[in-house]
């Protein structure tokens, strides 16, 4: 009994990952983390994954200091994929060793609003689990010639995107992923992105190379995976937060998208008042000061 109780202890854990990276990213990635260290209410350890490499900014020694003293693991990344498309420091953070089978990566503009509770791990246990995309992020003539290339069948264009309703084949927005193969998933991956990294034949896949290569990974692996609804992955201000029932984790993309709403801004302010540092590391960016009136 006491081995079973300890796997079940073990499955209703998780590790967070995110990238903090110096600059803008930086903010919305502390303020992130600031949300999950409220709002996670299940095992495991707070990543965050830091780009180093030429160009690339290293976060300030305020926020340094403030993800440590919060226990926040840092880890180093280098750009594998192409350093001219920094998107792809997201896929990097799947290389990184985690205690736990769960690893959920979260891109930086994203608040957790609510509490994630093993509930959520008990829902979604299959290898993978990811949202739609909102919008088609190519047309199915494109999708078609990438599938040839790659010789895959035909796509299936039984799914809808969430705010234009296109016909769609699969294809996941990759803010926010969650998956028990991680490092299997990172081989895959790398191993589509490097393919489809051709914008001379592949002119629309920037910026989306990260998305588009997702799910040939998913797909050819065989993961099995299922489909976060809105409640759990929510896109700010295409569809508006209720103010009643607020989703799990909230997609803002761009600050003014945050300053402009009723449930984000208070909730904002109650983690700068109760994390100390907090208002001055988003002092030095010219939308989220104004979270704390700097």
């Amino acid at each position: 009994m006491i081995g079973e109780n300890s796997d079940i202890q073990a499955d209703m854990a998780a590790d967070f990952i995110c990238v903090c990276q110096g600059g803008p990213l930086e903010m919305q990635a502390v303020l992130l983390i600031a949300s999950l260290l409220e709002n996670k209410k299940v095992d495991g350890e707070i990543i965050a994954a830091v780009p180093v490499g030429d160009h690339i900014q290293p976060i300030s020694d305020t926020t340094d200091d403030f993800l440590k003293h919060h226990g926040v693991r840092l880890v180093l990344i280098e750009n594998a994929l192409d350093s001219s498309y920094p998107i792809a420091h997201k896929i990097m953070c799947f290389n990184i060793e985690h205690k736990h089978d769960c690893l959920i990566f979260m891109d930086s503009d994203m608040l957790l609003l609510t509490p994630f509770t093993p509930d959520f791990l008990v829902t979604y246990q299959d290898d993978f689990a990811g949202r739609l995309t909102d919008f088609s992020d190519l047309s199915r003539s494109e999708w078609a010639t990438i599938y040839n290339y790659l010789d895959l069948d035909t796509p299936d264009c039984s799914y809808r995107s969430l705010a234009s309703d296109d016909p769609i084949p699969l294809s996941f927005n990759s803010g926010l992923i969650v998956t028990r193969t991680a490092s299997t998933l990172f081989q895959a991956w790398m191993k589509y992105a490097r393919l489809l990294n051709d914008p001379a034949r592949f002119p629309k896949t920037r910026p989306f190379l990260d998305q588009i290569s997702l799910v040939f990974a998913v797909r050819t692996l065989n993961l099995g995976f299922d489909l976060l609804s809105q409640k759990e992955h929510r896109s700010s201000p295409i569809f508006p937060i209720d103010l009643v029932d607020p989703p799990l984790f909230c997609h803002y993309y761009e600050n003014i998208h945050l300053l402009g709403d009723q449930v984000l801004v208070p909730f904002c302010r109650q983690l700068i008042d109760k994390y100390d540092h907090l208002g001055n590391i988003l002092a030095d960016d010219r939308d989220l000061c104004l979270l704390s009136g700097s």
